[in-house]
């Protein structure tokens, strides 16, 4: 059909089962369009939130994007005044250290 023309472009770098690497080339030098207004999206709806979504995209780029959209959808969900309070850091007078998202969420619904 391509008549042996076809050639490798790019393999992706091996990584265990259900994780994703990207190799540095391949990263983009500028922060997408869509990934800039994900990121004032959360600063819009609380300057907490904000600075969680600031936090996952400087610590996993490309790769955080989805938890970023993923934080706004709780925050569409419950409320941007509940996310709001569970993106807060614990106070010192706070009850033990929450493990789970699911706990947070729950905690900060009552």
């Amino acid at each position: 059909m391509f008549g042996g023309r076809l050639r490798c472009i790019r393999q992706h770098v091996r990584a265990p089962r259900g994780w994703h690497r990207i190799d540095d080339a391949d990263r983009p030098s500028r922060t997408p369009a869509k990934t800039l207004a994900a990121l004032s999206a959360a600063h819009h709806a609380g300057p907490a939130i904000g600075v969680v979504c600031d936090h996952i995209h400087e610590h996993e780029g490309v790769g955080g994007v989805r938890r970023i959209l993923g934080v706004l959808a709780l925050a569409k969900k419950h409320g941007p005044a509940v996310a709001e309070d569970a993106a807060k850091p614990p106070s010192i007078s706070a009850s033990p250290p929450i493990t789970s998202s699911a706990a947070i969420w729950s905690a900060g619904r009552r």
